[in-house]
């Protein structure tokens, strides 16, 4: 599981949402939304401390535009219960990421708004994803 999680954590970043989540395990496809949002909340944090306060209301539109491709392949025939079980867990994930993007009211990375989100980052130092809540880090339980 780890190896793919750990091909996950690369393809989610370059390829396109749909055949990402159609090529990969619910296990993987939904660490990769997890991973997404973290990574987008994390750079809109970290660009607004420092040159654009703008960064992260795009980041936010980005995080709506892919729930708007996740609720699009909702709608679209799907083969096996497991595949719909799949993409609505996605969405409903997803819902929650927005909202708590749209209700923050961060500055930095270092504010406790962000701090007490369940965050998820791909340590490639240690080849592994871990889940990070305030400073407490813990690797995830393939």
């Amino acid at each position: 599981m780890r190896e793919h999680c750990r091909t996950a954590a690369m393809q989610v970043m370059t390829m396109p949402l749909e055949p990402f989540v159609k090529s990969s395990l619910s296990q993987v496809s939904l660490l990769g939304i997890q991973l997404i949002w973290t990574t987008k909340i994390t750079e809109a944090l970290e660009k607004g401390q420092k040159e654009n306060k703008g960064a992260l209301e795009a980041k936010k539109k980005e995080i709506e535009k892919m729930l708007t491709e996740l609720t699009t392949m909702c709608l679209q025939p799907i083969e096996t219960k497991l595949e719909r079980t799949k993409i609505e867990t996605l969405v409903t994930v997803h819902v929650h990421q927005r909202d708590i993007a749209n209700e923050m009211k961060c500055q930095t990375v270092n504010d406790f708004d962000w701090q007490k989100q369940t965050r998820y980052y791909w340590r490639t130092e240690q080849d592994t994803c871990v889940l990070g809540i305030t400073d407490w880090e813990q690797g995830y339980s393939y």
